[in-house]
């Protein structure tokens, strides 16, 4: 797959997962407001069913409009298990494949590469879901396995247990330098971060909370579990109205400064100078997507 054949990154504020044995609810999950519906053959789908779930999927997919299709992934068994090879060969053989495919799992760039190779002759993208120890201390190299990947995505609870710890709250700081990795990979190879989904969906404050602290940080959206958490997960990663008003006031100022033959210009009190334009300019075309 070249960068040409690559379609181009659709924003991901939300990330909504659900069953692959329950068509009723995929359909509600693209009803939503979820910027991407994660159809999930792994954990949602107990082992004594999975060839039928895949199946079901592949009968799904085939009675999706292309616009549903377009926000549709599906997240296959992960490659050291029984399941996997048969799940990428059922949707690479689709007359009509998802938009993209989720490895689990993920802890060496050849895994990236092999799911690369049986998806070729697709424009299928592929998400990289980093959840164990040998995941995380390989995120670099996965990050930066080719036009394909569209983005690396942390999983808490498998990476709790791999690690020794408990979930824990959304924003606890010790997950801080997990993030940062993550975040840092794909910032270096240019493909998007999600954070990880917040387990307790009735606990709406404490999801919000969690969104806010990944938007911080610099993630540009998050997996769900619930469709109650989409509000909360959507606005966390969509710009502000103050956000966008000071941000077409830095680009406008710098802009003018520019024209004018000068590197820098103050605005506000304050100096505007290349790096804090640029990052203006990130805030509206987010909040133009």
């Amino acid at each position: 797959m070249t960068p040409h054949d690559a379609a181009p990154a659709r924003p991901r504020r939300s990330a909504l997962s659900v069953p692959g044995d329950r068509p009723d609810r995929v359909r509600k999950a693209l009803a939503s407001a979820a910027d991407e519906v994660v159809v999930d053959l792994e954990d949602a789908v107990a082992p004594d069913g999975k060839e039928a779930a895949r199946g079901t999927v592949v009968d799904l997919l085939a009675a999706l409009d292309p616009a549903e299709r377009d926000r549709l992934a599906v997240r296959v068994n992960g490659r050291r298990t029984p399941w996997y090879v048969h799940d990428v060969a059922a949707l690479a053989a689709c007359a009509t494949p998802p938009a993209g495919v989720v490895l689990p799992m993920a802890e060496s760039a050849e895994d990236l590469r092999d799911l690369d190779r049986r998806l070729a002759g697709t424009q299928v993208r592929t998400q990289a879901l980093v959840e164990t120890a040998e995941g995380l201390h390989r995120v670099d190299e996965i990050a930066g396995t080719g036009d394909r990947l569209l983005g690396l995505v942390l999983g808490y609870a498998d990476l709790a247990t791999s690690l020794g710890r408990d979930v824990g709250p959304g924003g606890d700081v010790a997950w801080l330098p997990v993030q940062h990795a993550l975040l840092l990979a794909a910032r270096r190879h240019g493909v998007q971060a999600l954070d990880g989904p917040f387990l307790d969906f009735r606990d709406t404050e404490g999801g919000a909370a969690a969104h806010a602290w990944a938007a911080r940080l610099g993630f540009d959206g998050t997996w769900v579990v619930h469709p109650a958490q989409l509000d909360a997960a959507n606005a966390a990663f969509t710009p502000t109205a103050e956000q966008v008003s000071r941000a077409r006031a830095v680009v406008d100022a710098f802009e003018e400064s520019l024209s004018g033959g000068a590197g820098a210009v103050g605005l506000d009190g304050a100096m505007l100078d290349r790096p804090v334009y640029d990052r203006a300019r990130q805030v509206l075309a987010r909040a133009a997507d």
